[in-house]
């Protein structure tokens, strides 16, 4: 008979064989999902008419996936890591919540830039099926967040200031 014995000490993790979800990785997808429903719903307010009888649902609407989309980043900001390779996903929370707050558009591009320049800030090393399916993750928020800078609302506006040559005569022609 053969002798059992282990070579390596109980508490060494094995290399994972498959993806499991963490409390931060289904905080994640929930971001996802709430910040795709609320770029969906901007895309919808820069189209509109403001005489479409249908314009109050639609700001509405705006308003409550905003919201959700706040509560989702929040919720991803405070769940408990439970694994070092859920540190990425939660600064990816972190910066499209930053992303979401700029007040111009040069700080929006110069935070969605540095998300290229610091790219080691949002890796997964490793080839096991963990830190493949994260980089899917990270790939799919950078893809929002593309998508989130396509908005009007991140362009730059060019102010432009009416001013009445000659006062208008408004009273009534008898």
């Amino acid at each position: 008979m053969a002798n059992h014995f282990y070579s390596t000490g109980y508490f060494i993790p094995k290399a994972p064989t498959s993806f499991t979800h963490t409390p931060v990785t289904r905080a994640f997808m929930a971001m996802l999902q709430a910040l795709s429903a609320y770029i969906d719903s901007e895309r919808d307010l820069e189209h509109i008419d403001s005489f479409d009888p249908a314009v109050d649902s639609w700001v509405v609407d705006a308003e409550r996936n905003r919201v959700a989309m706040f509560a989702a980043l929040d919720r991803l900001r405070d769940t408990r890591l439970t694994r070092a390779l859920d540190v990425p996903l939660r600064r990816m929370g972190m910066v499209t919540r930053l992303l979401i707050d700029c007040e111009t558009s040069a700080s929006f591009f110069k935070l969605l830039k540095s998300v290229d320049q610091h790219a080691d800030l949002f890796a997964c090393p490793g080839e096991d099926p963990v830190a493949r399916r994260l980089r899917l993750m990270i790939d799919a928020a950078k893809a929002q967040l593309n998508a989130l800078a396509q908005l009007a609302e991140h362009s730059d506006v060019i102010d432009v200031e009416f001013t009445v040559s000659e006062p208008m005569d408004l009273a009534p022609v008898a």
